[in-house]
Order: structure tokens, then C-alpha cells, then sequence
């Protein structure tokens, strides 16, 4: 199994897919935590990760460059989300109004027809965290480590190999 995993490191990034995805699912449904629109956007890159994944190791394109860049892609993309959504979490800056923003309005029907079309989960409230380390924050920090992995493992690839991008 560890020779399997050293050598196909996309499994690694399929298995940590699936377990971050359950784990989400897990604590909304289980222990109550309710996404708000950036936990969301950052379930959508997993989504496709994990579908990437498969479709790479069901096609044996392992070893291919364009289907390890595009994992790469996705992973920078959920590190950057993911670390958007911390810093925002940790008021480090200001996130999207409808996430993050109080509601203004100049009327009462105004008003409702805000409340009927906002989103009540914050962006800035932090529901779980683990030493002060929300799942924003986890999902930056492991998307960064996947990443790292993927990127020294690309490059490795490459040094051996005569695959041109």
C-alpha cells in the first residue's frame, strides 16, 4: 500500500480529498456546523479535485503532466481560498459584503427583501476550530501541504523523464 502511494501520489491527493469532504459533511450534518458561501466554494475545488483524481487514475494518467498540473492548479486554488477565508476569519481583512457585512437598508420592504436573498452564516464567524485553527485555516494548511507534495513530486517526475508539458 505505501509503495502504491509513493509511487501514484495522486491517491494520496484523491484519499485526503475524500476525507475532507467527509469530515465537512460529517460536521454539518452530525455536530451542526453550517457552511457559509466561501465553505461552500471551497467544497466546489475539492469536488473537482476528487473528480480529477479519479478521472487521472482511471485513464493511468499518473505520470502525465498535464493532469498532474491541473491537480497542482487545484490545490493552489483551494490554498488561496482557503486562506482568504482564514484571513477573514481572523480579521487580518474584509470579506465579501454578502458574507460578511451588515445588512443596510433604507426601508422595511428593502429590508426583508435583503434578509430573503442574504445568507445568515457569516463568513467571519468561526464555528470550529481546533488551537485556534479554524477549517478555513486547515483547509490552506493542507492544501498547501498537498501542493508542496505534489509540486516535489512533479518535479522528481520530471528530472527522470523525457514528458515535455
Amino acid at each position: 500500500m505505501i509503495k502504491l502511494l509513493q509511487e501514484n501520489p495522486v491517491y494520496i491527493i484523491l484519499i485526503t480529498g475524500i476525507s475532507a469532504m467527509g469530515f465537512a459533511h460529517y460536521s454539518e450534518i452530525f455536530m451542526g456546523l453550517r457552511p457559509c458561501d466561501l465553505c461552500y466554494q471551497q467544497r466546489y475545488i475539492w469536488y473537482g479535485t476528487i473528480a480529477l483524481s479519479i478521472v487521472t487514475i482511471m485513464l493511468k494518467k499518473q505520470n502525465n503532466s498535464v493532469f498532474l498540473l491541473s491537480i497542482m492548479v487545484m490545490l493552489l486554488a483551494s490554498l488561496l481560498l482557503g486562506g482568504y477565508h482564514a484571513g477573514i476569519e481572523y480579521d487580518f481583512w474584509q470579506g465579501p459584503q454578502d458574507c460578511t457585512g451588515a445588512i443596510i437598508a433604507n426601508n422595511a420592504d428593502d429590508f426583508a427583501k435583503m434578509l430573503s436573498q442574504r445568507t445568515m452564516i457569516k463568513c467571519d464567524d468561526v464555528q470550529w476550530d481546533i488551537l485556534g485553527i479554524s477549517m478555513a485555516g486547515f483547509n490552506a494548511i493542507i492544501s498547501l501541504g498537498l501542493l508542496s507534495f505534489m509540486i516535489i513530486n512533479f518535479l522528481q517526475y520530471k528530472k527522470g523523464s523525457n514528458d515535455n508539458i
